[in-house]
């Protein structure tokens, strides 16, 4: 008898969990998965182990995380068991099906024509002269195979591009069903043990993790430096692959940021005794040679608001109708954050000048590290990365090509002094000259690296005009002012003395 009324059992749980009536009621999205929150009235289904309330989620859920209470009175849910069933179709998937099939009867349709024009192409091509007509038979055959060959060509090539199109079609859709399905037919049916329910159904709340979910960051910045403010858009661009349409409210969990449009980094300055070389065979440098060769070459609707829900931060985002399968941007907030602009030069690395905006925000900010477009006073500058989590940040907007910097060695040379040649000095001398091709004045701050003394025994001194404005982690700042269409200078000397014995590696100067 058991095993006769087996089967009838698990057609009743399967008719169940179709018929099953369920409402997201809220859903968290992370950038890698989505946490999903049900109502839902399950059927019971008596079996011999007990009553048990049927439902299912999706294939990529992770079913180990599967939360259920009951929120009927009296009600308790017990453990729960699972299994892969195969996927109902949801009114989303079925319409996508529908497109489908449309459009690759379309396909055939197109790919029928073509193949028949090339059918007949190809018998016009074939026709050849048997050589029992007259001249003018013949000529006449000629004109009557190029004018039809030339119509049909025309009309062949026309269809070809048409068949592409449609072939492109069919592969756009079958993409979108995979991406909104998660590439499976099939979903997860859960079992969960109830006591003390009465009736055919019992309303349960349910939580779990699916994957095949997420969201990315985009940014738009774009700075204003006559206006002394940077315009940050935040938008979110999500996808979902759980076969049904999200129409509820949406949360969009952040992850922290880091953030770079920004110039190179400046070497330390390093001015110690010489290690001398252990000699190794040619074999070892040759082949430290080769190892480093290949190393030198949307509309904007309300803002979202942020919460913080504990273990993470989130944005909340209202309710929002997210379909399976679609790739959607929906905007988070806009931002006109206080910016002090200055133009960063590095000479020791080269001429360029790097825009660089000192943002800052009235309150800590949540923007996890995505890709960015990067623009100035409008106009597109480049693309990189941007993030920020507190109220103060550098964002740097590439290279301005109307400010530059120029560098002149004034000094450059060693010697020794004493009356036996007792001390060894060395010096060096720069200008450094900043021209503003703009028709404004400027902020320029240029940064050097200091010389860093490793032996007491070596004597430094240092002279700068103006004087340096900051020495901080190993280098010199100037920060200095140039005028409309001029330039301004900057000149540094660093003097060195130390005993004529004590051999030194003067670093990269």
């Amino acid at each position: 008898m058991r095993r006769k009324a087996l089967p009838f059992v698990c057609f009743a749980i399967l008719l169940a969990a179709v018929t099953a009536r369920a409402e997201i009621v809220q859903v968290t999205l992370h950038p890698q998965s989505a946490v999903i929150e049900e109502r839902l009235d399950a059927p019971l289904v008596t079996t011999p182990s007990g009553t048990v309330a049927v439902f299912t989620v999706p294939r990529a859920t992770d079913t180990s995380g599967i939360r259920v209470r009951a929120e009927t009175r009296g009600v308790a849910v017990g453990g729960l068991t699972w299994h892969e069933i195969g996927a109902s179709e949801t009114p989303d998937l079925a319409a996508l099906r529908a497109r489908l099939k449309a459009a690759v009867a379309e396909r055939d349709t197109a790919k029928a024509s073509v193949e028949a024009m090339e059918a007949q192409a190809g018998f016009w091509k074939n026709v050849r002269l048997d050589g029992s007509g007259t001249a003018d038979a013949a000529s006449k055959l000629a004109t009557t195979l190029g004018e039809n060959l030339n119509a049909l060509l025309g009309r062949l090539y026309v269809a070809r591009e048409d068949l592409a199109k449609k072939d492109k079609e069919v592969a756009r859709i079958e993409e979108k069903l995979a991406r909104a399905t998660g590439g499976s037919d099939t979903a997860i049916e859960v079992r969960a043990a109830v006591e003390g329910a009465g009736g055919k159904t019992v309303a349960l709340r349910l939580a779990y993790a699916v994957a095949g979910c997420g969201w990315t960051p985009a940014y738009r910045l774009d700075a204003e430096p006559g206006k002394s403010s940077v315009e940050i858009v935040f938008e979110a661009v999500m996808s979902q692959s759980t076969g049904r349409e999200w129409n509820a409210p949406l949360r969009l969990a952040t992850t922290p940021p880091m953030v770079r449009l920004e110039p190179p980094a400046l070497p330390q300055w390093i001015i110690s005794p010489r290690e001398e070389a252990m000699p190794r065979p040619l074999g070892a440098a040759r082949m430290t040679m080769d190892a480093a060769a290949p190393m030198a070459e949307s509309v904007m609707a309300k803002e979202a608001v942020r919460e913080d829900y504990g273990a993470y931060a989130a944005w909340d985002m209202g309710v929002r109708a997210v379909p399976p399968g679609e790739e959607m941007s929906l905007p988070v907030r806009r931002i006109s954050a206080k910016a002090e602009f200055v133009h960063l030069l590095r000479p020791m690395r080269g001429e360029e000048a790097y825009l660089k905006a000192r943002l800052t925000l009235p309150e800590a900010a949540s923007m996890p590290r995505g890709p960015a477009r990067f623009l100035v006073d409008g106009a597109m500058v480049g693309e990189g990365a941007f993030g920020l989590e507190d109220t103060e940040s550098d964002v740097f907007f590439g290279t301005d090509p109307l400010v530059s910097v120029k560098t002149e060695v004034l000094t450059k040379g060693s010697g020794e002094r004493g009356l036996f040649g007792r001390t060894r000095t060395h010096a060096w001398g720069w200008r450094f000259t900043v021209q503003n091709g703009r028709a404004v004045p400027l902020a320029a701050l240029i940064e050097e690296p200091l010389p860093l003394v490793r032996d007491e025994r070596v004597e430094l001194t240092i002279k700068a005009t103006p004087e340096i404005t900051e020495q901080r982690d190993g280098i010199a700042s100037w920060r200095i002012a140039v005028p409309a269409r001029g330039s301004a200078n900057v000149t540094w000397n660093v003097d060195l003395r130390a005993p004529a014995d004590l051999e030194l590696d003067l670093g990269r100067r």
